[in-house]
């Protein structure tokens, strides 16, 4: 069956809004909730369990996003990592609009990412290192930093979820530096686009180099 399939990568599924679940005796069984998410499939009522882990982190996403949602207001006026992330005002309106998606959590989840032995949250120690200077500034290509977190992996997979832009068959970047060098367009598609950017917020990161993409690129409305 599918289900096992999926099983099998320890994401089980992301469910369109509206979709109800509870027909399925495994789903009525294992059921929890948190804010507006519905969570199914991971041991929900167990001590430690990722239901119980994703009822606490789903709310830490919610209180961090609040401060990404007031950033992405400035656009490329922000300093705290908006232009090196998303490149151009145009795409301002879109990022504001999958970020405040993940916010109000209006689908219905059944996501139990192996993520549970990492930090809940960053610290400043998490923020990547810049080397050269000026305009050759560039973030460690190796650092990742940002990404080890429970936040970041559980935000990586609801941007998966609300992001109208990514294609199919779309090539994911991860490495922080790739992330800065796309272009505007295949910044908006990439997912850890938006983990890098809230991340870096969350651990109060506050040097950032330039990104190369200094005009429009063929932005698709």
């Amino acid at each position: 069956m599918a289900w096992k399939w999926v099983l099998t990568f320890q994401i089980l599924a992301l469910l369109s809004a509206g979709v109800r679940a509870d027909f399925i005796p495994e789903f009525q069984n294992d059921r929890a909730q948190s804010g507006n998410y519905v969570i199914y499939l991971c041991g929900s009522g167990r001590p430690n369990s990722p239901a119980s882990k994703l009822q606490d982190v789903l709310p830490y996403i919610w209180r961090n996003l609040q401060d990404v949602l007031a950033d992405v207001k400035l656009g490329t006026a922000s300093q705290r990592g908006y232009r090196s992330f998303f490149k151009t005002d145009d795409n301002k309106q879109y990022v504001q609009a999958i970020f405040q998606a993940i916010a109000e959590g209006t689908n219905i989840v059944v996501l139990c990412p192996p993520i549970w032995n990492l930090p809940l949250g960053l610290t400043g120690d998490s923020c990547p290192d810049i080397i050269g200077r000026r305009s050759r500034r560039r973030f460690s290509p190796n650092n990742d930093g940002l990404m080890r977190s429970q936040f970041a992996g559980v935000l990586h997979e609801l941007v998966h979820l609300y992001n109208p832009f990514e294609e199919e068959g779309f090539k994911e970047t991860y490495r922080i530096q790739d992330l800065v060098d796309l272009n505007a367009t295949d910044s908006l598609q990439n997912p850890q686009n938006y983990v890098a950017y809230a991340a870096a917020i969350e651990a109060g990161c506050d040097q950032y180099p330039l990104s190369p993409t200094t005009r429009e690129d063929g932005l698709k409305h």
